[in-house]
């Protein structure tokens, strides 16, 4: 009988035990539950870490974990530990946008991608957590970078904000960052002078 243990069924199922014979265990955070039921009693009626439902008796699915299962698996392979949260699986990889052991922290402003590995070059400092694509003020890339996730580095004849500055050196090659003459020589084309060739 429901609530109940022992060969006569006379004894009272303990505070942490329910059902039949009190044979399934109270997942309760307050550790109490209905004798009966297994319904959560006390203070709170959440589940503890890795378990779900008004009993408190389902475990998370794959792709859920914490109190009550509230929390989302961010994780390349979609398992992570039903209490933790920490990726399980081929890959313990975030997907994009998240980073940490539980893949549930979000990435930082100047960061962007799968564990947040790659980094803003937006001139605003900002980007889209998930695409890279440059948010804020301006759209623009820093000097050095160009794409619409500002992920491409200029090639050896553009430089500067969104490489839209020619390189006029006699070696073709310049920083991209700045515009300074390098290779062989640092002399301009003909045609070109200044300190960056470009007047």
């Amino acid at each position: 009988m429901s609530g109940w243990r022992g060969s006569s069924c006379h004894q009272e199922c303990g505070a942490r035990t329910f059902g039949a014979n009190c044979d399934n265990t109270c997942h309760c955070q307050s550790r109490e539950c209905d004798k009966f039921t297994g319904i959560c009693t006390g203070r709170t009626t959440d589940c503890m870490s890795g378990w779900r439902g008004s009993s408190c008796h389902q475990e998370c699915g794959a792709r859920t974990f914490g109190a009550n299962c509230d929390n989302t698996c961010h994780c390349q392979s979609r398992e992570c530990d039903k209490f933790t949260g920490i990726c399980t699986g081929r890959t313990t990889d975030c997907i994009s946008g998240w980073r940490g052991s539980s893949c549930h922290e979000e990435c930082g402003a100047r960061t962007f991608g799968a564990n947040c590995g790659n980094t803003c070059h937006c001139q605003s400092r900002e980007c889209d957590r998930f695409t890279g694509i440059c948010t804020g003020r301006t759209t623009d890339c820093m000097s050095g970078w160009r794409g619409s996730s500002c992920h491409q580095e200029c090639g050896a004849r553009t430089f500067g904000a969104n490489c839209d500055n020619t390189c006029h050196c006699q070696s073709g090659e310049c920083d991209r960052f700045t515009g300074t003459c390098t290779g062989r020589t640092t002399d301009c084309m003909s045609g070109w002078t200044g300190s960056i060739c470009q007047e």
